[in-house]
């Protein structure tokens, strides 16, 4: 797997982000928010762009939506979807958003309901940023969020040649709930497998998982639940069998040392 960096790079990132901010909740593919990015940086200094202004909102809706609507959805034409939906959003007009929730039901497969979900969210903030002279600023992850909580895939690793019991299996339960309770963090699922367990977890911005985790395998080490003290998180996306397999057999870390997937590798 390619693009790969260590938790510090994550956490140094997080530290940058703005104490005014929106996180989108929904899983989306963390490319897709790139390439809207890019797009918007783009397009918005384009002539295209100040022809947009120039019509009616509603006109300019009902051509995208006559571009939706087309049997023949060629490249260029999905790039052309994809760009009136940024015009719209930084239109400044007030009905942006309403014009931008009837195309939902129209957009149910992607690229264009990823597109759509970070245009809602991006329209939002904008608006909101535009009447209310706010400064907000958007969080975007491959796994979303929830209010001001990231979704993390964490993989811990079992010791070799160790099959953990069901008292120890509820060990590793509680101590990972109450954690997360003194940290204001959410479990939502806690799976365990042959030679490791998959956790996903709603976690605050500000609170540091690779402390939470490191006191976790300590605590679990003096109950004598067997956890080693490598591990694996990700905020992009939910990791396959395969790449947990990879991780297991080239881990290439030093101990108390995580990696961050930053996106899934090309030849994979």
């Amino acid at each position: 797997m390619e693009n790969e960096a260590t938790y510090q790079d994550l956490s140094e990132m997080m530290g940058k982000i703005p104490e005014n901010y929106c996180i989108l909740e929904e899983e989306i593919d963390i490319d897709i928010h790139l390439d809207y990015q890019a797009m918007v940086s783009r397009s918005l200094k384009e002539e295209a762009f100040k022809k947009f202004q120039e019509y009616h909102i509603a006109d300019r809706f009902e051509y995208l939506l006559a571009l939706i609507e087309s049997e023949n959805l060629s490249e260029e034409r999905l790039s052309e979807i994809k760009q009136l939906i940024i015009f719209i959003v930084h239109s400044g007009e007030s009905s942006s958003f309403d014009l931008l929730k009837e195309l939902e039901p129209l957009l149910l497969e992607d690229p264009l309901k990823s597109w759509l979900k970070v245009a809602l969210l991006d329209c939002k903030v904008y608006l909101e940023n535009q009447l209310l002279g706010t400064n907000k600023h958007i969080v975007i992850t491959g796994l979303g969020g929830k209010g001001k909580q990231l979704r993390y895939n964490i993989v811990g690793l079992i010791e070799e040649d160790i099959v953990l019991s069901d008292f120890q299996k509820d060990t590793v339960k509680k101590e990972f709930e109450y954690a997360a309770q003194q940290n204001n963090c959410e479990i939502e699922s806690l799976v365990f497998y042959e030679k490791y367990l998959v956790l996903l977890a709603l976690v605050p911005l500000k609170v540091s998982l690779e402390k939470l985790i490191a006191a976790v395998v300590k605590e679990c080490h003096l109950l004598g639940v067997p956890l080693k003290k490598e591990y694996l998180v990700t905020n992009v996306k939910q990791l396959s069998e395969l790449e947990i397999a990879d991780f297991i057999e080239h881990k290439a870390v030093s101990l108390n040392t995580s990696e961050t997937l930053e996106k899934e590798g090309k030849d994979e």
